[in-house]
């Protein structure tokens, strides 16, 4: 579930909101009228503007930022989705981890990023 801070008035926050509306998005929208909790807002999630977006899974909740990075975010994810739905039909999806995983290897990324894609292969 998405989790909407909006500012009355803001475009931005229109188009966030927009999008939830438009894509059946589970969410919650709190918006903020008043300009001291909003400052509040801004320090506590150390974003400086509106919307403040987040996305709650069970009990975790991640930052996903404002609405460029919304805009984005859901263009990652819907290529990611492409992508793999594209290596499951294929039967190719253990070919591909270990791919990326001999990729991110010899780019020396994290460690730890590894051995979740060692975790994924097997």
């Amino acid at each position: 579930m998405f989790i909407l801070y909006l500012k009355p008035g803001c475009p931005f926050c229109k188009q966030s909101k927009d999008i939830m509306l438009q894509n059946n998005f589970k969410h919650k929208f709190i918006e903020v009228s008043s300009s001291e909790k909003r400052e509040k807002l801004k320090i506590k999630h150390k974003m400086s503007t509106f919307p403040q977006i987040f996305y709650k899974n069970k009990k975790k909740q991640y930052q996903v930022g404002g609405n460029d990075e919304l805009i984005q975010k859901l263009n990652d994810c819907n290529m990611l989705g492409k992508n793999l739905l594209n290596s499951l039909e294929n039967n190719t999806i253990k070919m591909d981890l270990l791919i990326i995983k001999d990729i991110y290897k010899k780019q020396n990324i994290k460690k730890k990023c590894v051995s979740r894609l060692n975790k994924l292969i097997k």
